[in-house]
């Protein structure tokens, strides 16, 4: 009888224990050598070879090609992470200039390109000095990166 309630148990605590030997929890579905490899449990980027754009939906392009997925997902499960720029990036510019990063940046770099489009499509195109001086000697304010309507 003990020999039963035995096997029982095992039957009954299998899954449990399998699926506590996972750090990524069941719903993970990937081979563990799609970010590990066999020299340990160590993760490198340049030899990972999980599809995290056909996995996710969200093609890893620039900069963040070169982050760990640490810096997004929260925990080792890898759930969904938020896939808007402020989930992760401070907005430096105070809500002055909207919440499409894409305007001024891309994710190559966060260098600011095409100003004078900018300038165009809000009415007020930078024609002779306006196009060689700086940003902030007309934004003026406290935060050099906040560009007020002036």
């Amino acid at each position: 009888m003990n020999f039963l309630k035995a096997i029982l148990l095992a039957c009954l605590l299998a899954p449990a224990l399998a699926s506590g030997q996972n750090p990524h929890g069941d719903e993970l579905k990937i081979d563990c050598r799609d970010c590990h490899h066999s020299g340990g449990w160590d993760i490198r980027l340049d030899q990972m070879t999980f599809d995290h754009d056909k996995a996710t939906g969200f093609e890893l392009e620039g900069q963040h090609k070169n982050i760990s997925c640490t810096d997004c997902h929260d925990d080792l499960s890898f759930k969904g992470a938020e896939m808007d720029c402020f989930s992760c990036h401070e907005d430096v510019h105070q809500q002055t200039v909207g919440n499409d990063c894409n305007r001024c940046h891309d994710s190559n770099s966060w260098l600011v390109f095409d100003i004078p489009e900018l300038h165009e499509q809000n009415g007020f195109p930078l024609q002779g000095t306006h196009r060689i001086i700086s940003c902030n000697d007309c934004h003026t304010g406290g935060n050099p990166l906040a560009f007020q309507p002036i």
